[in-house]
């Protein structure tokens, strides 16, 4: 994996307390994803298969309203986490679409690998509660601006 996609996972997943061995094997369960502009990387209806990290780009996450039109959810841009993580965690079909707005480099874990991360260090599972917590409380307070 190049220097700089090792950076931004050492940086998104800095509570992390792997071993420098947990560590390697961890950087390994990454791959790199590329995206055109206006690509399709969800689709709603589908199961997300993975928990991606953004290299570069802008995606939006959105669902269709009754007239078909695009209501976007939120966006992500380098450095932050993007999915569909209700999905992606439930292992259900999504109701929401991302689409990548400007061409996109993503690291993507597949959801084997995430669970293993769960399953085997404690470290993980803590960083996810946070994460998801963060998750739960950002989208709370977005519905209330909405």
């Amino acid at each position: 994996m190049k220097d700089e996609a090792s950076l931004i996972l050492k940086s998104f997943f800095s509570n992390l307390d792997l071993s420098e061995d947990e560590e390697k094997h961890f950087t390994s369960l990454w791959t790199l994803k590329s995206f055109d502009q206006y690509d399709i990387i969800t689709e709603a209806e589908s199961i997300e298969r993975n928990f991606y990290i953004v290299l570069e780009g802008v995606q939006a996450i959105y669902v269709l309203n009754e007239k078909g039109e695009k209501v976007v959810l939120g966006f992500s841009y380098a450095g932050s986490p993007s999915g569909v993580f209700d999905s992606f965690v439930r292992g259900e079909p999504s109701k929401i679409f991302l689409e990548a707005l400007k061409p996109s480099k993503l690291l993507a874990l597949c959801k084997q690998d995430y669970d293993e991360m769960f399953k085997n260090h404690l470290s993980f599972y803590k960083w996810g509660h946070l994460f998801f917590h963060d998750v739960l409380f950002g989208r709370l307070s977005r519905e209330v601006e909405l």
